[in-house]
């Protein structure tokens, strides 16, 4: 009989904070994974990507996914010092 031991180097299992994704090694999030890490509905990502909005995004069949750089320099660019001027202008 053949056995497979596996260490705990083999395997990659991303840390999980209170039942929370910790996006660090990732490269790319999934629309629930995102929707998560902003705390809004999916659905308002869906809409965002019908109108052209958010940030850009991988489509492979139905699958969508947001590269994490995508991600960070959305986030970058709707940053705000205050409700009348962005951070970065």
């Amino acid at each position: 009989m053949n056995s497979l031991t596996l260490t705990p180097s083999a395997i990659h299992v991303p840390e999980v904070v209170f039942g929370q994704f910790h996006p660090a090694n990732r490269s790319h999030l999934n629309e629930m994974e995102l929707a998560e890490r902003w705390e809004m509905s999916y659905r308002t990502l869906q809409r965002w990507r019908m109108d052209g909005r958010g940030p850009t995004y991988l489509k492979l069949g139905k699958r969508v996914s947001y590269p994490m750089s995508s991600i960070l320099e959305f986030e970058k660019n709707i940053t705000h010092i205050s409700t009348s001027q962005r951070a970065n202008s």
